[in-house]
């Protein structure tokens, strides 16, 4: 971080090869099935980011 304040005790990256894949991970039914759990065992960001190759 190199401006602002951002307080994490852990961070998960995952890559994915463009968008459309991401969107096909993120609402695909084993993820959906899960995202209920994970949203009531945690708090945090999710963060999309696009890097130019």
């Amino acid at each position: 971080m190199i401006e602002g304040n951002w307080q994490s005790q852990g961070m998960v990256i995952l890559e994915f090869e463009d968008r459309e894949h991401f969107e096909r991970w993120y609402n695909s039914p084993e993820y959906q099935g899960i995202l209920p759990l994970h949203l009531q065992a945690t708090s945090g960001r999710l963060l999309l980011i696009k890097l130019d190759n």
